[in-house]
């Protein structure tokens, strides 16, 4: 990881990333600056769906197939995904064929068919998506907990929409959003592994794509003041508590310090969380805590499965564990950030983790914070965990309980 990230913006506007690491595969990953977040009223969920459909064919490779055959001949891996802000495709295969994996992706923002009956297909795939995510708790928690935690605010949509949308987008409406949101000036091509001519290559690809300026729609500010207890009834065989707070956006100086948070609390089974409420009283299979921070909103949150019967004291516990935090030992921070530094050694053993953990800060905070982030990690104190945990988990909190009939 000693070599810094590269960084060329096109007269077009578009952005390369590469990192050089040494590596027999490479990653190219390309990220669209805009999700479920960026969408209309009338929108909602389109972001996710044009992720489908671009790897439904373009004119040289004109089905599902055929761009997936040519990457898994060769052994590689695909995949794509649609967040609040982002959305990316990336390919990683064997580093000599870096060309080929550049060229399906261009080619599938470049030329893709959006052919009326695939469109139709796969809103078929889209509608049994979601109701699978619904009818998953250990999933629809989140989407449960966001909508109690931001009210209105856009973040708490599920960034998949709604079925009655998602039924009526039209073909019209997904080449409309497809032309307005990628552009070169909203894409970042990330580029990880061990290659040449990759600034050349990408910049022959993207040539003749002009330059587009678009409207951003300003994101509303969050209301930090509220607290809010969502419960709901379902026909399940435990429940699922999700107890958190509204916190802070990824470029925060304090965001380091909630991810050295999670390594105390959240950590495999030597977590705080794990070790009081499943190793010492047996009150759960699945506890952990998650910081999600974005480039507009965060949050900080402990989630667990348990049976209805246990779920007054898990709560009890979980508060408990937050409030200990605020009077961490300083030997319990260290641990917490060696933690972050070895598990980081594990996940940067595959290049498409690095890219899209490049795509990632890239957009939601800087490059630099990437370079930096274990030289950060390490400059936290524990003084600095007392007084973020002070500031942060206090009376405002939301609970969302999917509690078993």
């Amino acid at each position: 990881m000693a070599h810094s990230v590269q960084k060329k913006v096109l007269p077009n506007g578009l952005t390369i990333l590469y990192k050089e690491v040494p590596s027999e595969t490479v990653t190219v990953e390309f990220s669209v600056h805009t999700g479920s977040i960026m969408e209309s009223s009338s929108e909602a969920g389109i972001s996710h769906f044009l992720e489908h459909l671009l790897f439904e064919g373009t004119k040289k490779r004109p089905s599902s197939k055929a761009i997936a055959n040519e990457i898994e001949k060769y052994g590689g891996e695909f995949n794509a995904a649609t967040s609040h802000e982002r959305t990316f495709y990336y390919v990683k295969i064997a580093k000599q064929h870096f060309s080929l994996a550049l060229d399906i992706l261009h080619d599938m923002f470049a030329h893709s068919l959006f052919d009326p009956k695939i469109i139709e297909k796969e809103r078929k795939v889209i509608l049994d998506e979601v109701n699978m995510i619904n009818d998953n708790p250990r999933q629809y928690q989140w989407i449960f907990f966001n909508k109690a935690l931001y009210g209105k605010h856009p973040a708490s949509l599920p960034v998949y929409g709604n079925i009655p949308l998602l039924k009526k987008l039209s073909r019209a409406q997904i080449l409309s959003y497809f032309h307005k949101w990628y552009v070169p000036s909203h894409i970042t091509v990330v580029i990880v592994g061990d290659v040449s001519s990759v600034f050349s290559s990408v910049t022959q690809k993207f040539s003749s794509a002009k330059a587009q300026e678009i409207f951003v729609p300003v994101i509303p500010p969050i209301d930090y003041n509220k607290k809010t207890i969502s419960r709901l009834k379902k026909k399940l065989g435990q429940s699922y508590v999700v107890l958190g707070y509204k916190t802070i956006t990824r470029d925060h100086p304090d965001a380091i310090v909630f991810d050295v948070i999670g390594g105390i609390l959240g950590r495999g089974q030597s977590g705080w969380l794990f070790d009081e409420v499943r190793a010492k009283r047996g009150l759960c299979y699945s506890i952990g805590f998650e910081y999600d921070g974005n480039k507009t909103f965060g949050s900080a949150a402990v989630y667990c499965g348990t049976d209805k019967k246990n779920i007054a004291l898990v709560e009890k516990l979980i508060f408990e564990q937050l409030e200990n935090v605020k009077t961490a030992a300083a030997f319990e921070v260290a641990e917490a950030k060696t933690y972050l530094a070895g598990s980081l050694a594990l996940r940067y053993e595959s290049t498409s983790a690095i890219a899209d953990d490049i795509a990632y800060w890239h957009y939601a905070a800087t490059l630099s914070g990437f370079e930096k982030y274990l030289t950060a990690v390490a400059a936290v104190t524990a003084a600095d965990v007392h007084r973020v945990a002070k500031k942060w988990f206090r009376d405002q909190y939301t609970l969302a309980v999917l509690e078993q009939k």
